[in-house]
């Protein structure tokens, strides 16, 4: 049923009994007058195009009792009762929140609420396939599913963290006991529940679902829901929606974002209305489906937002996102009204204070980054380390800032598109093409890698060539040449054309554009002079104009990193000085990967003096060898994938 069908089917649910008490309530109440009331009443009536307050007054006589009265039945008539009262509340001197005052049962009369579902059929939804802002979250949306329920698939879920997923309290009520402060997951509940994330677009198994459990202690905080689950949603009871956010952070035993990304929510978006909202869930079961609408509400003091967007049984959980894809609220359920039917999600930043009052913030920047390469992409890392047979995750030490940008270049629209990377040999700076490559698994984007004793001999000509391969083009392609052109038919002519080319191999059947992310690596630094260093700039100066280009550059030493920032200061490169690896890298990792003990700060001193010991006089390579058996040692490296 979509949300036209669902105001023609709405009755008036008020006796006159009811509208006359309500009506004397309003009258009677200290600081009405027909001015406040009017304007409150002029202010919503305008939506459902009723008449206004002046015609209503005049025809009871100006009586301002009988004027009141049927001001309420056309409240009720055309869906906006509870907002009426509110926005009285508002013009009021004393701003005195009259849902108060109206008995809690008058108002459920006109207002019902419902867990999980607002209309039976969801026909009115649409694949989340056909939008592009929706296709680019999708694969961390995922459906929970419980083999002892019936139906099965009982919520929806999206990733928050590396192994964290959000979702509505009220689609695992069972699983968690509310009577403890805080609240506890309940022994043996979670057994035989799975979380499945069906990436429909991803180039690994795209048509196989990505499986994983809860973790053996899966909770990490929660807010219980807003009434009595699976049915019941109080639509009423303001102190407790301003409490009971209904949400649930949960750990999973896999670091699944780590390999398809997560939505990050550290800094949630403001939901402002009369804008765009998109709600993404599974309806009952695999097929991950979305809706736009309209915010028309943001109820600041119990944090929520009122809509209009289409859902169905399976989407609760599920993410509210913003036209940007930023999300800014999660599913909550279904309010009925006399006349109108809405929607309602819980804002996410009262549920990202609740989650930041927890004594470790697993939310945190430092909580996102990727601290594990998948064996299936560290094969080659493993070899320049003196290790070729290895089949194993290969850990991730430091490199903090250059994750935290390669996740601000991943964003639309994003001016970041251009880093340089040195250091000292044996230190990582090659490593950097494994980490891009993993940041970006499964993203539609298109990574290619120029290793050093290609990147040396390349031609611009060359380079297109490379780049349209992945790009899609034939191979008949129009970059083919044998010789290098003179640098004014390479300015004026090659790169524009070969840019104008790239940008439509990249262009999607909807318009969209995909990602070209280009790792060089010079090898050692000023590698590149080569006598193409003009070449190489001629050609960056023009594609990171382009806003689906991204650039990393590894062996410009930090010395010459000041010249590309005077070429390139529109939008400044980032720059990074990779440095011998140091305590403070070992200690963050593991802190992240070890279970806690009782004496952490005795534990961190000794594996200091360990760590030290062991790798005492070393540098680059060796150093970090001699860190990973310290790490495997505490059984944290060598772990097979």
């Amino acid at each position: 049923m979509r949300y036209a069908d669902a105001q023609e089917m709405a009755q008036v649910t008020l006796s006159a009994d009811d509208i006359a008490s309500v009506a004397q309530l309003i009258h009677d109440h200290g600081g009405m007058a027909p001015e406040v009331f009017g304007r409150s009443f002029d202010t919503l009536g305008r939506e459902s195009r009723s008449r206004v307050f002046a015609t209503v007054y005049a025809l009871s006589d100006r009586d301002f009792l009988s004027a009141i009265k049927e001001c309420i039945r056309i409240a009720v008539e055309n869906g906006f009762f509870e907002k009426l009262l509110a926005e009285i509340s508002f013009n009021l001197p004393n701003q005195d929140d009259l849902r108060t005052v109206v008995p809690t049962e008058v108002i459920l009369k006109v207002e019902k609420g419902l867990h999980q579902t607002v209309f039976p059929d969801s026909g009115g939804l649409q694949s989340v396939e056909i939008a592009n802002v929706v296709g680019k979250v999708q694969p961390m949306i995922g459906v929970i599913r419980d083999d002892r329920r019936d139906p099965e698939y009982i919520g929806t879920c999206f990733l928050v963290g590396a192994d964290l997923i959000m979702t509505a309290a009220h689609v695992i009520w069972g699983m968690i006991d509310f009577e403890k402060n805080p609240a506890e997951e309940i022994t043996g509940a979670a057994d035989g529940v799975q979380v499945e994330f069906w990436n429909l677009g991803g180039r690994v198994a795209p048509k196989q679902p990505r499986v994983t459990k809860f973790a053996r202690k899966w909770l990490v905080a929660a807010s219980e829901p807003c009434g009595k689950p699976p049915r019941d949603l109080d639509a009423t009871n303001l102190e407790l929606a301003a409490k009971n956010h209904d949400f649930a952070l949960v750990r999973i035993d896999e670091k699944i974002g780590d390999k398809i990304g997560i939505l990050d929510i550290d800094e949630p978006a403001d939901a402002q209305m009369n804008t765009t909202l998109v709600v993404v869930g599974h309806a009952g079961g695999t097929l991950c489906r979305f809706h736009s609408g309209t915010l028309h509400e943001h109820r600041r003091r119990t944090g929520r937002l009122h809509h209009t967007v289409n859902t169905a049984d399976g989407m609760s959980g599920g993410a509210c996102l913003d036209k940007l894809a930023r999300v800014v609220g999660i599913h909550e359920g279904t309010v009925r009204s006399s006349g109108s039917t809405y929607n309602r999600s819980v804002h996410m930043l009262p549920i990202r204070r609740k989650i930041r009052q927890l004594s470790d913030d697993p939310l945190s920047p430092r909580s996102r980054r990727l601290r594990w390469l998948a064996a299936s992409q560290a094969s080659e890392s493993w070899k320049s380390l003196g290790f070729p047979d290895v089949r194993s995750d290969h850990p991730i030490l430091g490199r903090t800032e250059f994750q935290n940008w390669v996740r601000r270049a991943a964003i639309e629209g994003s001016t970041e598109r251009l880093a340089l990377v040195s250091a000292p040999e044996g230190c990582g700076k090659t490593f950097t093409g494994a980490l891009m490559r993993a940041k970006l698994s499964d993203a539609p984007d298109i990574f290619v890698s120029i290793a050093p004793e290609v990147a040396r001999l390349t031609s611009i000509p060359n380079l297109f060539e490379r780049l349209a391969v992945a790009a899609g083009i034939s191979e008949d392609d129009p970059f083919r040449t044998a010789t290098r052109p003179d640098i004014g038919l390479l300015r004026h002519d090659l790169i524009p054309k070969g840019l104008e080319t790239l940008d439509r191999l990249l262009t999607t059947s909807e318009g969209a554009k995909s990602r070209l992310w280009l790792f060089v690596d010079f090898g050692k630094d000023e590698g590149w002079l080569t006598g193409r260093e003009e070449d190489w700039m001629a050609f960056m100066n023009e594609a990171l104009q382009r806003d689906w280009m991204r650039m990393v550059v590894a062996g410009i030493s930090e010395g010459r990193q000041a010249e590309f920032h005077a070429i390139f200061s529109k939008a400044g490169p980032f720059t990074e000085t990779v440095p011998e690896l140091a305590w403070p890298d070992v200690q963050d990792f593991i802190e992240a990967n070890q279970v806690r003990t009782e004496d952490k700060a005795a534990d961190i001193a000794a594996g200091k003096e360990v760590w030290e010991a062991v790798v005492a006089g070393t540098a680059g390579r060796t150093r970090f060898t001699k860190t990973l058996s310290f790490l495997q040692a505490m059984n944290l490296a060598g772990r097979s994938s």
